[in-house]
């Protein structure tokens, strides 16, 4: 009975290659390869691994104590200070005044010591730049939609765009490839959308041309600069852009970036 021996995920997947290799299924060549290890290293450490076996393969300084570690009474002493004196200052603060009074012991060291015991805690420095929102609850509440012009097929080939729409609350995505963002594509790519999951309540887009042409003062409005129809005059509408004409049509609503509509809704990062 030897006993259980405590590996690493590392050492156990460096055990699982070098048994191919005891096998004959794979060369040190392919060991190498796929370890990431040195020609050097990986022989030696495949030999260490024949003569002792798994025991080989472990971290030789596992289990044994740091030859840097500090003596556990001279740890319990300059925590004692601390409680004493220093009680509620920050380590680095902390460690220059116990230097002072020849405990020697590094801040960073101290700071450990202190999250150990509970007597000092991590504070953020500063608020962060911006806070996640929480993704909309139902599906089919906020779709993004947005294209890449990309050489998806290889630099011998002309660039084309990715256009995809991914869903805030679900990720699921659907997408289409065209020459360009245009007009055309992204209305195909919206009309796939409602058939195969129903119209979007909102759509959250850059502000292409193909969306966005101007912006009133205090909101953005899909209008461009186009002369009105006899239809929109009769109606009093604005010229809009064809695509979020077509969107007004089906009652959605488009959230372009960095719009009021958007800073309302924090950060919108699908």
């Amino acid at each position: 009975m030897k006993g259980h021996l405590l590996m690493s995920e590392k050492e156990r997947r460096r055990k699982a290659v070098f048994d191919m290799v005891a096998l004959g299924a794979w060369t040190l060549v392919e060991a190498t390869e796929h370890l990431g290890l040195s020609s050097r290293q990986c022989s030696r450490s495949y030999q260490r691994y024949r003569q002792e076996e798994d025991v080989g393969l472990v971290h030789r300084s596992r289990g044994r104590p740091s030859n840097r570690q500090t003596d556990p009474g001279v740890r319990e002493a300059i925590l004692r200070r601390y409680d004493e004196v220093y009680e509620g200052f920050g380590p680095t603060l902390a460690a220059e005044k116990l230097g002072k009074e020849g405990y020697g012991v590094h801040h960073e060291t101290l700071r450990r010591w202190l999250l150990a015991e509970g007597k000092w805690q991590r504070k953020r420095k500063h608020s962060p730049y911006r806070s996640r929102r929480e993704r909309r609850a139902q599906f089919g509440a906020l779709v993004q939609m947005d294209g890449s012009l990309h050489h998806w097929f290889g630099q011998d080939h002309p660039q084309s765009c990715l256009i995809e729409m991914i869903d805030d609350a679900t990720s699921i995505r659907l997408a289409l490839m065209a020459k360009e963002e245009t007009t055309e594509a992204c209305m195909r790519l919206l009309w796939q959308w409602v058939e195969r999951y129903g119209i979007p309540r909102a759509l959250y887009t850059d502000k292409k041309n193909v969306f966005i042409i101007r912006a009133r003062p205090s909101r953005y409005e899909f209008i461009t600069d186009r002369p009105a129809t006899l239809e929109e005059q009769l109606a009093g509408e604005e010229p809009r852009t064809a695509f979020g004409k077509a969107c007004a049509k089906l009652d959605i609503t488009i959230i372009p970036a960095n719009s009021p509509q958007a800073n309302q809704s924090e950060t919108l990062s699908l």
